[in-house]
Parts: C-alpha cells; structure tokens; sequence
C-alpha cells in the first residue's frame, strides 16, 4: 500500500496546484498536504512548498504560510532549468512568491 501512495503523491500534489489554479484553496491544501505526508521529499520542490503557501494565504492563515513561502523562494534561488519554457513559468511563480512574502511580512 505505502508503494502506491509514493507513486500517486506527485500526482496529488499537482492536482493541488490545479485546485489551487481554480481558486479552491482549501482544496489545494489538502491534496499538497496529504501528498506531502504520504512522501515528505515533495516539500522540498519549491512549485508545490509555493502553491501551498499561496494557498494558505488565501484563506488567511499568513504566519503558517511563511514558512512554505520561504521554503519554496529559497527552494527556487538554487535551481537550474531545463529550457527557457520552464525557466520563464518558474520565474512568474517565484515573483508571485515574493509578493506574497512581502504581504505577510507586512
């Protein structure tokens, strides 16, 4: 059983940033935080730490969503990318990021 949840996780979490694409954010917690508790190496990818902060911040729960938002910018600070597609998408999503880290910082 633990096998299958290792593989459905990344797909979970995805379907969190879709929820979350969607303006369901109470959805998109929950499906990147069971994602995470069922493989917790997912928080260390900076897309879904982000979509999860954004996320809470949204439903106004700004202090727990620091953490994942300053997980996730220093996650993106020390990535590469594969080509310039990746490298442009990553970039909105970091800017986002830090507009939502200086709105909780404030």
């Amino acid at each position: 059983m633990r096998w299958i949840r290792q593989c459905l996780a990344p797909s979970l979490a995805s379907l969190g940033v879709v929820a979350y694409l969607k303006g369901n954010y109470e959805k998109a917690v929950e499906r990147i935080e069971r994602a995470v508790n069922w493989v917790p190496q997912l928080s260390e990818m900076p897309e879904y730490s982000g979509y999860l902060g954004l996320s809470l911040l949204k439903l106004g729960k700004g202090a727990e969503a620091r953490q994942h938002l300053e997980r996730s910018l220093d996650g993106f600070n020390k990535l590469t990318f594969i080509d310039h597609d990746e490298k442009r998408i990553k970039a909105q999503l970091k800017t986002e990021i830090e507009i939502a880290l200086r709105e909780v910082n404030t």
